[in-house]
């Protein structure tokens, strides 16, 4: 069944919102001469507004056929309409073919419509944010490339934005947007990468184009950040592997994070495929509970039916209590032994971003994982997609029963069976 598309509705003059494919709200307002969009997740719990304020205009349309809103003066057309979930195959030609943007998302085209003389190179938007903090997605190294990392093109120089504190249940891995590498392309097809740079409070957003391909191109010049909505990192980080030369690996991969109650623990899930189907495990350790880098184990589960297609796969838990303020690093691996062909690789998601710390290990025994887990934290600190759902205890009752003094009993119940009393705990 196909999907229900985007699309973009009148609330009232100049105001106007969709809705993503999980049902996040985008306004999107012509307000002073120029538009003014907001991003919200988590209902309002969380927003990223983006005034977009290089076009000037007291006219704008609202092309309802072409569900996009428009406003332009002479030298400048702005654009700004739904996305939806699309592959980097399509997008522009990647070998290695990731979907992205799964809940869809915003673009915003800005048409520079001829060559002006004393024309800058970057442009300026305020922003605005709440409950959100950004991390920036760098080039792979070498080194990333050799372990089989892949990062898309769009996704290397991009911007993740994850709530500042929440994560797991609702939240899942607390990722809210992702802003991809833009692309600039001129009349002919000829086509650029642009920069963004965002300061960490989030307070202004800097587009710039490479001055030699303004230099050169013919116009009009299209550029087109992308906001995508999504839960799931944009990296995929190899956990199981046979390389060229036939040698098999498990690779164990995981995110510590401060646990925020004290709770049991029912599922984890993670965001995990590759080329061909591999069973896997997940563990919960507590983080250097055993001394510096030494981790006990607090939970594992293995799932023998990891298909290859990527997709959220779930690992259930035996109701294991996680307690509040204690460090957790929720980690996986795959074994390399269920890889039958030379250069075939299994993957979880991830981005770069701000956990407690993140911890990779190569060329582990998938079968006899070691337990404490003994391994220090990694150079560059990784969210991996992977989360836990829990129940959090319900909380007891810590008043006093008010001139009462040491009771043998209580409403007629002794007080060894106090808990039996109605609504005491």
């Amino acid at each position: 069944m196909p999907e229900t598309p985007l699309v973009i509705v009148q609330d009232e003059p100049n105001k106007y919102h969709f809705k993503t494919k999980d049902q996040q709200r985008v306004d999107i307002e012509h307000k002073d001469d120029h538009l003014i969009v907001t991003l919200f997740k988590w209902g309002e719990e969380t927003l990223l507004q983006i005034d977009l304020d290089a076009v000037f205009s007291t006219q704008h349309n609202f092309l309802e056929t072409e569900n996009r809103i428009e406003i332009e003066n002479p030298d400048l057309l702005l654009r700004v309409y739904p996305i939806d979930t699309r592959s980097t195959g399509d997008f522009y030609s990647d070998s290695e073919d990731m979907i992205q943007c799964h809940d869809g998302g915003l673009r915003f085209e800005l048409v520079l419509k001829k060559k002006r003389p004393a024309m800058g190179n970057s442009l300026s938007f305020p922003l605005v944010a709440k409950n959100l903090s950004i991390s920036h997605q760098p080039f792979l190294t070498q080194e990333e490339i050799e372990q089989g990392t892949i990062r898309p093109m769009n996704v290397e120089d991009s911007h993740v934005f994850k709530h500042t504190t929440k994560k797991n249940n609702q939240y899942m891995t607390g990722k809210a947007f992702h802003l991809f590498r833009p692309i600039a392309e001129d009349a002919l097809g000829n086509k650029a990468w642009c920069s963004v740079d965002i300061d960490p409070q989030i307070t202004h957003m800097i587009l710039t184009i490479p001055q030699q391909f303004l230099d050169e191109a013919t116009y009009p010049i299209t550029i087109d950040p992308d906001f995508g909505y999504t839960f799931i990192g944009g990296t995929s980080y190899v956990i199981a592997m046979r390389d060229g030369t036939g040698v098999r690996e498990a690779k164990r991969r995981g995110s510590a994070w401060t646990w925020p109650a004290t709770c049991t623990a029912n599922w984890i899930e993670a965001y995990i495929g590759g080329d061909v189907p591999v069973d896997c495990m997940v563990f919960i350790n507590e983080k250097d509970s055993g001394g510096a880098n030494i981790h006990d184990q607090i939970a594992v589960d293995e799932n023998l039916d990891c298909i290859a297609a990527f997709g959220w796969k779930q690992f259930t838990l035996a109701g294991e209590v996680l307690t509040a303020a204690v460090v957790y690093i929720l980690n996986m691996d795959g074994n390399g032994q269920d890889i039958a062909d030379k250069d075939n690789y299994y993957y979880v998601k991830g981005d770069v971003n701000d956990a407690v710390a993140s911890y990779f290990e190569e060329a582990i025994a998938y079968v006899t994982a070691e337990n404490p887990w003994t391994k220090g934290p990694e150079g560059t600190t990784i969210d991996y997609s992977i989360y836990c759902n829990y129940t959090v205890a319900a909380a007891g009752w810590t008043g006093t029963i008010s001139g009462v003094v040491n009771p043998a009993k209580i409403a007629g119940v002794d007080v060894a069976n106090i808990a039996t009393v109605k609504g005491v705990a």
